[in-house]
């Protein structure tokens, strides 16, 4: 296990292709941006051993337990997705 101090805008790599920013530090609570391909699976460990939604129809894959208010994964870089929020 690797333990790290990070402050707000600072990231983390995993790999080649996944990085890990922080978006903000609360007394309680740290957010996160993960930026990784597609093909992997980010889930919250309280999720990870959730049943699977039956798949829609028509479609061959399965849904994850997810709350609908999630917003889709952008293309952008963290610190674009960052850029672009503040300016909002």
């Amino acid at each position: 296990m690797l333990i790290l101090s990070r402050k707000r805008a600072q990231q983390i790599c995993l790999g080649d292709d996944i990085v890990v920013t922080v978006v903000s530090v609360g007394q309680e609570r740290v957010r996160l941006c993960i930026s990784a391909p597609d093909q992997v699976r980010i889930l919250r460990a309280e999720l990870k051993d959730k049943p699977m939604l039956p798949p829609a129809s028509g479609e061959g894959k399965s849904s994850e337990v997810l709350p609908q208010s999630l917003p889709a994964r952008s293309s952008a870089t963290p610190d674009e997705e960052m850029l672009s929020r503040r300016a909002a």
